[in-house]
């Protein structure tokens, strides 16, 4: 008899520890899924609370201009092309940098020549009239909307650096900053731009 007793009793603590133990799991994922689902709720209020002075635009915001030793700036803004029309003529200006002295010169001038001559693009961009100073390109073209207008571009600049460095040597880019960009009513008007 005294043995039967010893295992009733052994047998009840185990099963306060079994329960416990249940309780204790039941407890543990409700706490969790309460804590996760605090800072949800507290983003929501900052949310809402928010102030304007974070995000979004403001002035002063956005990368600063560069400047030189002069003061100059360096890159043009970048501000949004005018809208123009389908085949409107357009005057643009190349400016390329001071280690170009001039591209009139004998070793210079050829190769800008054919680099404006390859930039034609049929039915999309096209180069109509071009006049090369000391330092820069002016052109004539004609575009059939701003995303031809940026790849015909992008090309004559990329052929353009790519005679000028193999004759001086250098590196990169030699194009100054992003073209400059008048709308011309009539071509006689583009015309006169270019040569003004």
């Amino acid at each position: 008899m005294a043995k039967r007793a010893t295992l009733r009793q052994s047998k009840a603590p185990a099963s306060k520890a079994v329960a416990e133990s249940s309780t204790r799991k039941s407890r543990v994922p409700a706490g969790t899924t309460a804590r996760r689902a605090a800072p949800a709720a507290q983003a929501a209020e900052r949310k809402g609370k928010r102030s304007s002075s974070h995000g979004g635009r403001r002035a002063g915001a956005g990368r600063k201009p560069q400047l030189d030793r002069a003061g100059q700036r360096i890159h043009a803004p970048r501000t949004p092309r005018p809208a123009f029309k389908r085949n409107q003529p357009l005057v643009v200006r190349l400016n390329f940098t001071p280690e170009v002295k001039d591209l009139r010169s004998k070793k210079l001038h050829p190769g800008i020549l054919a680099a404006i001559a390859q930039s034609d693009h049929p039915g999309t961009f096209q180069v109509v009239e071009h006049h090369v100073l000391a330092r820069e390109v002016r052109l004539v073209v004609r575009a059939v909307d701003k995303a031809a207008l940026a790849a015909g571009m992008r090309g004559l600049g990329a052929r353009c650096s790519r005679a000028v460095n193999q004759v001086l040597g250098t590196r990169g880019s030699a194009l100054k900053e992003r073209f400059e960009l008048t709308l011309a009513e009539t071509p006689a008007q583009a015309s006169k731009l270019l040569r003004k």
